[in-house]
């Protein structure tokens, strides 16, 4: 047995005791019955162990964009709004001369792919793109000979993207950029003007600090112990409650390590 599978079997036998305590705690809290809480305890522990296990098995082969991919998309994209217009024109002119004779006319750019001309135009300047103001963006295109005009933007919402006057509209997102055309060609824009490290607030990672695997360990002892307590000493009820809040959390603390 390898090292990590070996780790990887700690935790979920970690996982499995803080929860058969949880279920233990509660259903001995009504029934006081020791064989019969056991045996439903374990029933029930085993039931929910199935439906976490494939959750967070079914939740992390989902992900089709690994962190790191992510982050670059991130940090990609942001460079490329703070271009000026023309100089984002360029880069894509860059990419697109690849396969295509790409040419920069009237604020976009245009080639032609399989004998069908594009139109390529940018609106990232605009915080999202509706039916409201999708007119505005391509009413200069709409007569001209343009079988599909191409929209770069931060966020569409709601877009009727249908054809319209015999033409195609497709919006190119902050994915499809960073796919289609900066890691497809290996071209991207330079990020070494741009401060990627400022400091903000973020909430989701202010709240993940409270659940790092290494607290794990402190929440179970906690927990337990309050297990015990709640056997032993009066005001049952609310010894049982903190002490399930403090199990899930070293639940939690130790899941993080399978979607992490």
């Amino acid at each position: 047995m390898t090292k990590f599978k070996f780790i990887n079997l700690i935790d979920k036998l970690f996982i499995s005791v803080s929860l058969f305590l949880i279920i233990y705690a509660w259903i001995n809290f009504y029934l006081r019955d020791l064989w019969t809480t056991f045996i439903l305890s374990l029933i029930f522990t085993f039931a929910s162990l199935f439906l976490i296990f494939y959750f967070f098995n079914k939740k992390s082969k989902s992900k089709s964009l690994k962190k790191q991919e992510q982050n670059d998309i991130e940090k990609y994209f942001f460079a490329f709004r703070l271009y000026p217009k023309q100089k984002k024109l360029e880069l894509l002119k860059s990419i697109l001369d690849n396969q295509a004779n790409a040419v920069i006319n009237n604020g976009a750019l245009h080639y032609n792919v399989d004998n069908l001309n594009h139109v390529l135009l940018i609106a990232t300047s605009a915080d999202k793109i509706d039916n409201n103001n999708l007119v505005d963006i391509i009413e200069n295109f709409i007569d001209n000979d343009v079988d599909i005009i191409e929209i770069v933007c931060n966020n569409a919402i709601n877009l009727d993207t249908e054809i319209l006057n015999n033409k195609e509209i497709k919006i190119i997102n902050r994915i499809d950029l960073y796919k289609n055309f900066f890691k497809k060609y290996d071209v991207y824009p330079d990020t070494s003007f741009v401060n990627l490290h400022a400091k903000k607030f973020d909430f989701k990672k202010l709240m993940s600090n409270f659940f790092l695997p290494q607290k794990a360990k402190s929440y179970f002892v906690c927990g337990l112990v309050l297990i015990f307590s709640s056997i032993i000493l009066p005001y049952h009820f609310y010894y049982v409650v903190f002490a399930s809040i403090l199990l899930l959390f070293a639940i939690i603390c130790k899941l993080k390590n399978f979607v992490d």
